[in-house]
C-alpha cells in the first residue's frame, strides 16, 4: 500500500519539475532582445536628464513592438519628451544608452 503512494509522489515531483521548466524555456523565448534597438531612432517619452542620471524613458520599435525603455544618455543638455534620439548601446538589461540627434 505504502509503496504506489511513494511513486505517484515522485511522478508528481518530476511532472511539477517539468512544467516549471518547459514554463521558464517559454518565458525566456519570448523576452525581446533589447540590443536590437541599437542604431534604431526612438521617441523620448519621459525626460532623459544630462549626465546619466536615472528616470527618463523612450518609446522605441522591437521585434515588431513599441516599447518603453529606460533611457540615459552622455550629453549635458536634458531631451525632452518628444525629441528624436538614437539608440547607441544596452547600459543593462532594460536600460539604453542614447544620444540626441
Amino acid at each position: 500500500m505504502g509503496i504506489p503512494i511513494i511513486l505517484a509522489g515522485i511522478v508528481l515531483v518530476f511532472g511539477i519539475y517539468f512544467m516549471k521548466r518547459a514554463g521558464a524555456r517559454r518565458r525566456a523565448a519570448a523576452a525581446p532582445d533589447y540590443s536590437e534597438a541599437i542604431g534604431h531612432i526612438a521617441t523620448v517619452s519621459h525626460l532623459v536628464s544630462p549626465v546619466q542620471r536615472p528616470g527618463g524613458q523612450v518609446v522605441v520599435t522591437i521585434q515588431g513592438k513599441l516599447m518603453t525603455l529606460d533611457a540615459l544618455q552622455k550629453g549635458s543638455q536634458p531631451l525632452t519628451a518628444g525629441a528624436q534620439v538614437r539608440v547607441i548601446a544596452k547600459k543593462d538589461p532594460s536600460t539604453l544608452l542614447v544620444e540626441a540627434l
